[in-house]
């Protein structure tokens, strides 16, 4: 969960992240139902919380891809991918790791998570989906 911290109490949720240990094995279904979850979970944070838009991450090993998740039209969910850097896994690769590309998509992943979308918005501009997707019961 990626949430605000405000004198030492947990704000409003941003995003949800999912984690998976790299191994050789891995399949494309377990990414694949990760980031169903993500989705879901952050689409739940937009609607509770009425944000303009929730940040997702999904974190494989050392690769790390950022998503963005809108509601960008009455019940329409969009989810777009900010970037996907290789992180180093030792400190012998970090000099490969700094470059203006990789440098880019982070600056990229932090203009979009502070500034720019991952905002309230007025109660009157919000349009959730009619159904909660999680039941409260």
């Amino acid at each position: 969960v990626i949430s605000i911290i405000d004198q030492l109490q947990f704000g409003e949720i941003l995003g949800h992240d999912q984690v998976k240990i790299a191994q050789p094995t891995c399949s494309k279904a377990a990414l694949c139902i990760g980031l169903a979850k993500i989705t879901c979970f952050s689409k739940e944070a937009i609607d509770c919380h009425l944000l303009e838009s929730a940040i997702a991450l999904q974190i494989h090993g050392f690769s790390v891809t950022f998503y963005l998740i809108r509601l960008d039209h009455n019940g329409l969910y969009t989810m777009y991918e900010i970037g996907h850097p290789d992180f180093p896994s030792s400190l012998a690769q970090l000099p490969v790791f700094v470059n203006l590309i990789n440098l880019n998509i982070l600056l990229l992943v932090c203009h979009v998570f502070f500034w720019k979308f991952c905002k309230k918005v007025a109660y009157a501009q919000y349009n959730p989906t009619a159904t909660s997707i999680i039941s409260t019961a």
